[in-house]
């Protein structure tokens, strides 16, 4: 299959055929990494490498609660029921 390179804002791209896409198992709303090796242009499914594992990561941050705090100690409650100001 021949593509023509098309204008696109100031940049190029290419329009990828619906068989294409359903040939790969590539949904509109997927991530695509996009690599070039030896003068080739490869596009694969996944995760953008940039942000490669970011769910799962906070999904761990998230998920320890009483570990895992803004706050390093206990505030003073005198400081904070008589001496701070709004």
């Amino acid at each position: 299959m021949n593509l023509k390179i098309r204008k696109i804002g100031n940049s190029s791209g290419i329009l990828l055929s619906k068989s294409i896409l359903q040939q790969c198992e590539i949904d509109e709303k997927d991530e695509l990494k996009l690599s070039v090796i030896g003068g080739k242009i490869i596009i694969e499914k996944g995760e953008a490498y940039s942000r490669q594992g970011w769910d799962k990561m906070f999904a761990e941050a998230g998920a320890d609660t009483e570990k895992d705090s803004f706050i390093s100690s206990p505030l003073d409650e005198k400081f904070e029921n008589e001496e701070w100001t709004w």
